[in-house]
């Protein structure tokens, strides 16, 4: 966990933490406060650690009731929160087939112990963009072949102008597309 409270991860500390997963190491560890490596890289933006570790170990609860989602969007953590959401639209990571998303859902409606959810904890730490940005994402409902309803209409009208764009090759779309940070992928 110390590596995960480090200022950044080197792609030689990945090989070392992947060897000790390989050894047993306990990914779902915990410190004093209950935070684990998921919280701590969560917290610092460290999404290639973030990613080495499983579905399970990214949705655990630290003492305070957070997520790392929650952390993520406490510190403004972006790329940690789109990975982070990103993970609840793959089908192997929902249970739309079954469920109507309901696994999906139950994580992102979360609150802490002071009864709030990861796009509060956002918006009250000055990252109001990142809290639209998953209060958006609690709204979308994914099917099970991973199309999106619940987009706005200005939503969905951007992300038809953005597929009409990659679809006709237009190189001017793809960097009108990668310079929003709001962008919406096609459903």
């Amino acid at each position: 966990m110390l590596v995960a409270d480090a200022p950044e991860t080197p792609v030689h500390t990945e090989k070392c933490i992947l060897y000790l997963f390989e050894l047993g190491a306990n990914p779902k560890a915990a410190d004093a406060n209950g935070d684990t490596a998921a919280h701590l890289a969560a917290r610092r933006d460290h999404l290639r650690l973030l990613t080495l570790l499983s579905f399970n170990a990214k949705w655990l609860l630290n003492d305070n009731g957070a997520t790392p989602l929650m952390e993520a969007a406490r510190t403004g953590s972006w790329k940690c929160a789109k990975h982070l959401l990103h993970l609840l639209r793959q089908e192997r990571f929902n249970e739309c087939g079954k469920h109507e998303n309901s696994k999906r859902s139950r994580l992102l409606e979360l609150k802490n112990r002071e009864g709030r959810k990861a796009s509060d904890l956002a918006r009250l730490s000055g990252h109001s963009e990142l809290a639209s940005y998953i209060d958006r994402e609690m709204r979308l409902i994914v099917n099970a072949r991973g199309r999106i309803s619940g987009l706005t209409a200005q939503e969905e009208a951007d992300r038809q102008e953005l597929q009409r764009l990659a679809d006709s090759g237009n190189s001017g779309g793809g960097a009108a597309a990668s310079s929003d940070s709001q962008q919406l992928r096609p459903a």
